[in-house]
């Protein structure tokens, strides 16, 4: 849901994207550099956070659970180093602190976990489809704002994946002034419904052994409170699980001018 292009003296120059989940639209957003754009004016752990946002998004595109990456290589050194330090104070015959010991223990078992929730916690199928530990990843995110862009409407927050936020939300949350909003030129990308399944499937699936079949009756009782109920909140609902009309329309009326599709 970022701003594509923010800051043209004509207000009808600048374009908000709204960015409907799996169906297409992220090298749209690296095209026109939003990923480095959201960097300017912030902290020095704003920054990192921020690009540990977008190395996570770009990662999880690829693999659905991703065991050769960055963040796993420091897990596995950080462990190594716990392991190396435990060695040391075996043969230090006592002349060390005893708390040396138990800092050790907790690097070990600190970059285990890490190592663990990179790797099958915190990655899009199990954020997707199990519902306490997306509502986990929501709180983690409330508060401190290190990973969020409100300037460009990208990154994630206690609301969910900001670049994957319906239009109305956009307004709801007040991230876009409704005046804003109809002054400047909004578009999404739609696509089929059925390539989009097959999308949604593969980056959400328990891995290739879970078949088409399975995953979407396993998605469709997944979603049923968004079935009865409209749900629309992501704690309670994943931004893959919405129709695409609902990131475009609220109650009948379009409010994105260019809707898209990506097979033309």
């Amino acid at each position: 849901m970022p701003w594509l292009i923010k800051d043209a003296k004509k207000p009808e120059d600048n374009l908000f994207f709204v960015h409907v989940p799996r169906c297409g639209g992220t090298s749209l957003i690296k095209n026109h550099h939003v990923p480095i754009k959201s960097l300017e004016g912030r902290s020095l752990l704003g920054k990192i956070a921020m690009r540990i946002f977008f190395v996570r998004y770009e990662l999880l595109e690829t693999c659905n659970f991703p065991i050769r990456s960055k963040g796993n290589l420091l897990c596995v050194v950080g462990m190594a180093f716990g392991y190396y330090a435990l060695r040391i104070l075996s043969h230090s015959e006592g002349e060390m602190p005893s708390y040396y010991y138990y800092l050790a223990v907790l690097d070990i078992i600190f970059f285990a976990c890490l190592l663990l929730g990179l790797t099958f916690v915190f990655v899009a199928p199990t954020i997707a489809r199990i519902q306490i530990v997306r509502q986990a990843f929501l709180v983690c995110q409330q508060g401190h704002g290190l990973m969020e862009s409100i300037d460009w409407c990208i990154g994630t927050n206690i609301h969910g994946y900001i670049n994957h936020l319906t239009a109305h939300k956009v307004l709801d949350y007040g991230y876009v002034s409704p005046e804003t909003w109809n002054a400047v030129s909004t578009m999404a990308i739609v696509r089929n419904p059925y390539s989009r399944m097959v999308s949604i499937y593969m980056y959400n699936r328990w891995g290739s052994h879970e078949t088409f079949s399975d995953f979407v009756r396993r998605w469709y009782n997944m979603l049923r409170e968004y079935r009865e109920d409209g749900e629309l909140e992501e704690w309670y609902t994943t931004c893959h699980g919405f129709a695409q009309y609902e990131f475009t329309h609220f109650k009948g009326q379009q409010l994105v001018q260019a809707i898209v599709k990506q097979e033309e």
